[in-house]
This record gives structure tokens, C-alpha cells and sequence, in this order.
């Protein structure tokens, strides 16, 4: 006769239950012969939580699946799986807490992973010196780590794009800036001048070269033979009449050389950088692929065009070559992206990026619709409708610029409507990407290879203390 109870020993705790209940649990569990009192019994032995287990006893029992406090919710939905417990059957309250932890854990095991890099062992057998080199070159560049060559090189790039863009942003003051009128503090001028005598049809050619602004030097070659005409010409032409004939030099803005210079020194220094970059790379595909590589090469190419037709042309024309070097504020990413705070708002915009697709098209939704009634309704102030999409977008982020002012009462109730939508949206979406924020920051210490070493060795550790227990039960069995 089939007996009515069945043991089970869960984690050294002996539970008696019937046998309709264990048909429901799982059967992949490892069935024991135990002795005792001459008798053969069979235990059904597992190496789970014992708590979760008289909860799953209650659950087939009729009651509801709440829970503990002292327990993960995940930890606890993992259990019952195990059990063949589907996480619905939780309850409401409980089964909202769980899906909140589920989705905070995968958070952060992406962030994780995410950060998780592959260190390779500089003194392995097999890597040549250069290789070697070219590996603690990396580690720098990519201030990988917090010793002193990666602060000293983080300390000297910063100086460095700060020095670039405040020179190039100080240079453009009216202060700093100088007028290049006609010839002054120009490079000598060689002109090619005809004159010709009417007479004899014989014709002289003039070189001139500017001196001074009184002073001009002129050599006198005959194209015929010497004549005396030519004695009608004055050895020294007035520089007016030059002007009268030639025309006047373009009048341009220079800048003072001082901030020349330290942009010309910045740049040498994201010359050497870039170099130093492709030395150490792996490949020439992986500093192409980079765009703050690309955006460097770009700029220092543009720096170097600069330099050469400026000095061909004094002209103003090429200080869009200059002012482009304000792009070198991107380099700055490259510093601080190991910084702690950077690394996760850099996650947390990568991680909500669906939160701020909703958001920009809520905005548009809100900007199309409010813009055109207002435009219908306010008539001459409101222009175009543009122009009414301006005042929106300034209206919601509640700005206020105050170039366009509603003048009807619709109007002013529309603009009312547009601010409060703007502060709906700001104070819905916002909170979302604050709490994955405080989420990551807190974890953003931990040494990302340790704490994947410690768990592996803690399961591994588990794992055998388990097999030795089981290892212990057989032998006892035998016994």
C-alpha cells in the first residue's frame, strides 16, 4: 500500500506532506535511500530555501504567495520557478515589487556589463616589448586607471583644450583685434607697372616695392632703347599717385599674434596626441571608427591649412579655419568619460532613450498643435506659423523670451495651456531618468572584474559544498 505521506528534507529540515502536494512539485529532484529502524523510507532531499518552501506548501494549500521582507524578490520568484510556481500566481502588491526589482537588477547588470572591459596581462608569455609599449600607451590615453602618467596626461590635456578654445574666443574681442589698412604691417608688395610714351610708342616697365608708407624704391628697365624720354620720369613716384593707379589694399582685421601662438602650441600638442593614438591603437580601423578621433584629425587638418594660407594671403577670409578649433571642447569627452558622474549619465541617457523619444515627440505633438491655433487666433502679431513654433518651444521650457507677447484673451489662455503642458512634461519624464540615475551611482565604485570574480567563485564555492553534502548523504544511505 502506497503510504499517504512523503519526507522531505529541504536543507536539513524534515517536512512530512502528502503525496497529492509532492506530485505537484517538481520530479527532477534526487531521491535517497535512508535506514532507519530496520525500515526503508524514502526522503526527497533539495538544497533550497526552507522558507520559501513552506510558502509554496500554503500556496497549494489555497492561500496567496506574498513576499518576506528578509527575501530578494527576485531570489524568491527564482525559488518558485524551481517549484513550478509561475511569478503571476504572486500577489498584486508582492507581484509589482518584484517586476520594480526584476527591472533594477537588469539595469544594472547592463550597466555592468556594459562597463566591463577586457584587461589583457601586459606580462604574458608571448607579447614583445612593443607590444608591451603600445599597451601602457593605451592605458594612458584612455586614462584608464588612476596612476600618475593618467593624471599628469589628463592635467595637460585639459590645459591644453582650455588654452585652445580661451584663446581662440578672446582673440575675436574688438580689444584683442587690430585694423590692417592699405599697406601698414603688411610683408613687401611687388607690383608690376607699364608705362608708355605716346610718342616713340616705347614702353617702360616698373617694378615697385612698398618700403614704408613714403617710401618707394623703383628700378627702371628699358624695354627699348635708352631714350630720353625716360628722363621724364621722376626716380621716385609718390605713393599717392601708386594709389590713383593701382588702387588701394583692402582693408582687413588681424589678430595679435600672442593668441596665434598658443593656438599654433595647442595644436602641436593634438598633433603629438593623434600620433601617439595611432602608435598605440590596435588598428588604423579603430582610431577612424572613433568620432572624437575623426573630429581631431578634422581640426588639426583645418589648423594646419590655416597656418599655410595665412601666410600666402594676410587676409581674414581663413578665420573660419580658426573659430572651427572651438570644436576642440569635444576632446573633453574623451577625459572625463571615466569619471564616475559622466559614465552614468552617459547610461542613463543611453538607457532612457525610449523615455526621451516620447518626450520629443510629445513636444512636437504639442508645438504643431498650439502653434497653428495660436497663429489663426493672434493674427498680425504671430506672423507665420514658424515663427509661432518659436514662441511654443520657448513657452513650455517656460523661457519667456518676451519678442512675441500674446495680445487676445485666447491667445493668453493658449499660451497658459502651452506652460503647463511644457511643466507636465518636464516633471513626468525627468523623475524617470533622476531615479536611474541615483540607481547606477551607486554602484558605479565597484571594481567591475572583482565583483564578476567574487561570484564565480562564490557559486563555485556553493556548488561543491553542495556535491560534498550530497556525496556525504549516499554514503550514509549506503551505510
Amino acid at each position: 500500500m502506497e503510504e499517504k505521506y512523503v519526507i522531505f528534507n529541504i536543507s536539513g529540515h524534515i517536512y512530512r506532506i502528502q503525496r497529492h502536494i509532492k506530485n505537484k512539485l517538481p520530479n527532477e529532484n534526487q531521491i535517497i535511500h535512508i535506514t532507519e529502524n530496520g525500515e526503508n523510507q524514502t526522503h526527497y532531499v533539495y538544497y533550497r530555501d526552507k522558507d520559501v518552501f513552506e510558502r509554496v506548501l500554503k500556496f497549494y494549500g489555497g492561500s496567496c504567495i506574498h513576499i518576506p521582507h528578509n527575501v530578494c524578490p527576485v531570489e524568491f520568484v527564482e525559488e518558485l520557478k524551481f517549484w513550478g510556481i509561475n511569478p503571476s500566481s504572486l500577489s498584486s502588491c508582492c507581484f509589482l515589487k518584484y517586476k520594480q526589482q526584476a527591472a533594477e537588477n537588469a539595469l544594472l547588470h547592463t550597466y555592468m556589463k556594459d562597463q566591463r572591459e577586457k584587461k589583457v596581462d601586459a606580462l604574458s608569455t608571448g607579447i614583445s616589448k612593443l607590444q608591451k609599449l603600445r599597451l601602457y600607451g593605451r592605458q594612458i590615453l584612455e586614462i584608464n586607471g588612476k596612476s600618475v602618467p593618467c593624471r599628469v596626461y589628463f592635467a595637460i590635456s585639459s590645459i591644453c583644450i582650455l588654452l585652445s578654445i580661451f584663446s581662440i574666443a578672446i582673440s575675436t574681442l574688438p580689444e584683442f583685434r587690430r585694423i590692417n589698412s592699405d599697406t601698414n604691417h603688411t610683408e613687401p608688395v611687388y607690383v608690376c607697372s607699364s608705362f608708355s610714351d605716346k610718342k616713340n610708342s616705347k614702353t617702360t616697365t616698373t617694378n615697385v616695392q612698398f618700403l614704408s608708407d613714403n617710401d618707394v624704391i623703383e628700378q627702371v628697365t628699358n624695354s627699348a632703347n635708352e631714350s630720353d624720354h625716360m628722363n621724364n620720369y621722376p626716380s621716385h613716384i609718390p605713393l599717392d599717385m601708386f594709389y590713383n593707379l593701382k588702387g588701394k589694399v583692402d582693408s582687413f582685421e588681424i589678430t595679435e599674434e600672442t593668441f596665434l601662438i598658443l593656438v599654433v602650441a595647442t595644436n602641436i600638442c593634438f598633433t603629438v596626441d593623434i600620433m601617439c593614438r595611432c602608435f598605440c591603437a590596435e588598428s588604423i580601423k579603430s582610431i577612424l571608427m572613433d568620432p572624437l578621433n575623426f573630429i581631431d584629425i578634422t581640426l588639426t587638418i583645418c589648423a594646419l591649412l590655416k597656418v599655410i594660407l595665412q601666410k600666402n594671403e594676410s587676409s581674414d577670409k581663413y578665420n573660419v579655419l580658426l573659430y572651427i578649433q572651438s570644436f576642440r571642447v569635444c576632446r573633453l569627452f574623451r577625459l572625463v568619460r571615466r569619471l564616475k558622474a559622466f559614465r552614468v549619465l552617459y547610461f542613463t541617457l543611453k538607457s532612457s532613450k525610449k523615455e526621451l523619444f516620447a518626450m520629443c515627440m510629445y513636444v512636437c505633438f504639442v508645438i504643431i498643435l498650439l502653434s497653428n491655433f495660436i497663429y489663426f487666433v493672434e493674427g498680425e502679431n504671430f506672423s507665420s506659423i514658424p515663427r509661432s513654433w518659436w514662441f511654443s518651444i520657448v513657452t513650455m521650457t517656460t523661457l519667456g523670451y518676451g519678442d512675441m507677447i500674446p495680445q487676445t484673451v485666447i491667445g493668453k489662455i493658449i499660451a497658459s495651456l502651452c506652460s503647463l503642458l511644457g511643466l507636465l512634461l518636464f516633471s513626468l519624464v525627468i523623475p524617470v531618468m533622476a531615479t536611474t540615475y541615483i540607481s547606477i551611482y551607486g554602484i558605479a565604485d565597484i571594481d567591475i572584474d572583482g565583483f564578476y570574480g567574487d561570484s564565480l567563485n562564490r557559486r563555485s564555492l556553493s556548488e561543491k559544498d553542495i556535491a560534498s553534502s550530497k556525496q556525504d548523504e549516499e554514503h550514509s544511505a549506503k551505510d
